[in-house]
């Protein structure tokens, strides 16, 4: 067996476990917010592993990136998923990507008649590699490259902005 058959086999495997509950309590934040959590070492313990979480979607902010699929021009759409409500009483979340649309359906809003609340499930990322060749992203214009949670979490003023920017569910 290769390093890559193994590790196809390792994220199956982690794939096929029962989802874990992230779901904040209120007052309180994400696991990877705990003081003392390291991001790289929660990152690689949680890699490929299904989560889930309660909340409902907050389709007033949500952001569409620009992307190609098998050549075709389309969209990825960006939602905030709110959670919890922080010590202050503040809607807090997480950012969800909702997957791919292509570019002529992009404005007719299929994904509003599924579900608005409840509980979802997904894996958590932290969003697209930055390279020199990565075109900026343009919130003025409202034109969108490249999935960065901080970014998208700052420009859809999540409260908790800071734990809402290192990952997002896929």
């Amino acid at each position: 067996m290769n390093l890559i058959d193994s590790f196809d086999d390792n994220r199956t495997s982690l794939l096929a476990q029962a989802a874990i509950d992230i779901t904040p309590k209120n007052a309180s934040g994400f696991v990877w917010s705990k003081p003392g959590q390291n991001l790289e070492q929660f990152e690689s313990d949680y890699s490929f592993k299904k989560v889930k979480v309660r909340g409902i979607f907050d389709h007033t902010k949500e952001i569409q990136v620009e992307k190609m699929h098998n050549n075709e021009k389309g969209v990825e759409i960006i939602t905030p998923f709110l959670t919890h409500l922080n010590e202050k009483g503040e809607e807090c979340g997480i950012l969800v990507n909702r997957g791919w649309v292509p570019h002529d359906l992009k404005d007719l809003k299929y994904h509003y008649t599924g579900v608005t609340s409840g509980e979802i499930t997904g894996v958590l990322y932290r969003g697209d590699n930055k390279t020199k060749y990565s075109i900026p992203n343009e919130p003025t214009i409202d034109r969108y490259h490249y999935v960065n949670p901080y970014d998208i979490s700052l420009i859809t003023q999540m409260k908790n902005q800071d734990e809402a920017g290192q990952f997002m569910l896929l």
